[in-house]
């Protein structure tokens, strides 16, 4: 089976199974097959959409070739290529291609393809990224690479859980208040950045650890039960600006109608209706 190695040194997800590339590098890709050797390779990159990707117009006509130090050592079926990388942040596909003696352009039938290798790879864009939140995303970015270990870790890496968060908060608070809040008080931005931890954990660590470290999944269920009191009028949204009350709840209704009985249902009091025999009955009975 052939091995591919990428040559410049790339980091790895938190699985240890996808290599990150900073956009826009040039990193050479290497591909080891001795067992059997191709007598051509082709390298091909796809894009997000699954479309392949032209190299870029510097490295047009660009092919495959064979390592020279491997050569130097008698070694066959080693293969390089230098390729700049793309541009957008997203994960990409690759894909070694391998024929026979036939080769590419032979015109011979497909089975001349004897073996491809396809992988992938993550490209992430180290700069600022707006996007609105309650909390703080330089806050958040320096917490989150603590605590998955990961030093390149982007603000666009989090903005998915610090928007989890936030909507999170929204659909809680929404119900009192209009939403998003603004401006924010401290508590609900300080929310905003436990929350965007604790859906981080959830989302690098649900598969491999039985549950996300105590300390955060503590944090994220005080802050639910000041929400959930906030919500229920036990305290208030201080520093928030708005102006809200919470609407008292019927628990029970005294008295009744002079000379009736009240009925009432479920429905909108204009589609409330009596049934005539009830009426024609209490009728009867006060006669």
């Amino acid at each position: 089976m052939p091995r591919d190695i990428i040559g410049a040194p790339a980091k790895t997800d938190i699985t240890g199974t996808v290599q990150r590339f900073e956009g826009d590098t040039v990193e050479q890709f290497t591909l080891t097959n001795t067992l059997t050797v191709p007598a051509t390779v082709q390298f091909i990159v796809y894009n997000t959409d699954g479309n392949s990707l032209a190299p870029v117009a510097a490295q047009s006509g660009q092919t495959v070739v064979v390592s020279a130090a491997a050569a130097d050592i008698g070694s066959v079926g080693v293969y390089y290529l230098w390729r700049q990388l793309p541009v957008s942040a997203g994960f990409y596909t690759y894909e070694w291609r391998m024929w026979g003696a036939g080769g590419a352009s032979s015109g011979t039938v497909a089975s001349s393809v004897f073996t491809t290798r396809r992988n992938e790879f993550d490209i992430f864009r180290t700069e600022a990224h707006s996007f609105f939140t309650y909390g703080d995303r330089h806050e958040v970015v320096r917490r989150a690479r603590q605590l998955v270990g990961r030093g390149d870790l982007t603000e666009r890496d989090i903005r998915p859980h610090m928007e989890a968060a936030d909507g999170w908060i929204d659909s809680k608070l929404g119900i009192i208040v209009s939403v998003p809040i603004s401006p924010a008080p401290m508590i609900v931005r300080e929310i905003s950045n436990h929350g965007a931890a604790y859906f981080l954990m959830t989302s690098y660590y649900g598969g491999q650890r039985a549950e996300i470290p105590t300390d955060i999944q503590r944090q994220w269920e005080q802050d639910n039960a000041l929400l959930d009191g906030i919500v229920e009028g036990k305290y208030s949204l201080a520093g928030s600006g708005v102006t809200f009350r919470k609407e008292d709840e019927v628990s029970h209704i005294e008295g009744g109608i002079e000379g009736g009985v009240p009925v009432f249902g479920r429905s909108d009091f204009t589609e409330q209706k009596i049934d005539a025999d009830i009426t024609d009955a209490e009728s009867d009975q006060r006669d």
